[in-house]
């Protein structure tokens, strides 16, 4: 995580999410951050069965799930 402070003086973090996934065909980050809504953050594949996204929010606790192939 990295700490990013805002224009606004309001500290928030880049988080980076990953998976490993070689059987995946595409990946989506759903989580209380995005509403639950897949097309918010699509996963980046390093074309090794690495998915990776990085998300800017603000601290505190969510819940986050990877949706896999729907």
């Amino acid at each position: 995580m990295t700490r990013i402070k805002t224009k606004q003086g309001i500290k928030q973090w880049k988080v980076t999410f990953s998976l490993e996934n070689t059987d995946a065909n595409e990946v989506f980050l759903v989580g209380d951050f995005n509403e639950w809504n897949p097309k918010t953050h699509p996963m980046k594949s390093d074309g090794n069965g690495t998915w990776v996204r990085d998300v800017i929010i603000s601290p505190g606790k969510y819940e986050y799930k990877f949706m896999v192939d729907g």
